[in-house]
This record gives structure tokens, sequence and C-alpha cells, in this order.
């Protein structure tokens, strides 16, 4: 796969670290793409895709990608059995890009190291996302940090960072709504049919 075409010699050539980031970044855009590929082929039926297969996987190599460990995060992982509903790969690939941008900002900015409580510990950093299906075949997904959330007043539909960005885009082409929830972290709740 990805990692086995870009081999780690050819990171040499950069050296610094905003640049490797980046290229993390893009990176990790690709590897949520061809996860949803293999894992379709993986399936009797071309046409669905496990979603709770397709987000641990997801979750596990973002883990890894970031170097992680086992204890830092907990995912807290919500999905309905959805392989009665035939979601297209139309659909499945920007909602793979979706999760992956949220899972990154969240894993970049939702929990630096300065914020302790005052007694000097922090409560357990936790992830949780949710997927299910709703009447009419509309399919739901929250997505919530504990983390340090967003500034007061940020409109994430005007956001000049590209993770944002790219959000707002992907889920105005599987046209849904988004909506950013009222939690201690950051949270946002996508709505989308399926056909």
């Amino acid at each position: 796969m990805l990692p086995r075409l870009i081999p780690p010699s050819s990171l040499t050539v950069y050296k610094d670290e905003l640049t490797l980031s980046k290229f993390d970044e893009c990176k990790n855009r690709i590897m949520s793409m061809a996860l949803v590929h293999e894992l379709l082929y993986q399936e009797e039926n071309f046409q669905s895709l496990d979603f709770n297969n397709y987000i641990r996987t997801l979750i596990d190599y973002l883990y890894n990608s970031f170097e992680l460990a086992p204890d830092d995060i907990k995912f807290n992982l919500h999905v309905d059995n959805l392989k009665d509903v035939n979601i297209s790969i139309d659909t499945v690939i920007p909602c793979g890009l979706i999760l992956n941008e949220l899972i990154s900002n969240s894993l970049k900015h939702a929990f630096p190291e300065s914020s302790f409580s005052a007694n000097g510990s922090t409560p357990q950093k936790e992830i949780t996302i949710k997927l299910y299906k709703e009447a009419n075949n509309l399919i739901i997904l929250n997505y919530e940090d504990n983390g340090v959330g967003l500034p007061q007043g940020f409109d994430f539909t005007k956001s000049d960072t590209l993770g944002l960005q790219l959000i707002v885009g992907l889920v105005q082409q599987i046209k849904g709504p988004i909506k950013r929830l009222e939690h201690t972290g950051t949270a946002y709740e996508i709505n989308f049919n399926v056909n």
C-alpha cells in the first residue's frame, strides 16, 4: 500500500517539520481513500462497506501515524450495522476523508500537553464517533472529542485551514449539513442521505 510506495528514505530530502507535517497530512488523506478500496475488495458485495471495520482500521492507521502510546487517547466507536444500507463509493470516500480530517484535527490540536487540570492530572482524552441510520435512509455521523475545543465565536465554515475547508467541502459533496454542537471539547453532527 501507500507506505510501500513512499519509502522513508524519500523523506530525507525534507528537513523542516512543517514540510514533513504537510507530507504526513497528504499521506493520511490518501490512506483513508486507499482503505476504502482495500476493504471494498475484501467484501463479497462491492457495493457496501463495513463502516465499523473501516473506521477502526482508519483509527488504527492514524494512531500509528501520530505515534501515540496505547493509553494516550480512548476511542469510543458506536456504529450501527449499516451493511443493509447501500452507500455508494461516491459517498463512502468523502465520509472517510471527513473522518480522517476530524480525527487528525483532534489528534493535532485538541489535547495540548499544557491542558492539565489544577491538581496536575489530566482527564482521560477521548474521541467518540457515532454513526447510525434514521428513517428515510438518513445517516447521522456524530463526532466529538473532550479536548480544549474551538475558540468562542469561531466559525469553522469560514476557516482558512485546509483541514476544515476540506471537511466543509466534502460535506457539501455528500449533500449533507454539518453543524457544530455545544460540547466541552469539539463536536460536530453531519447528516447525509443514501439512496
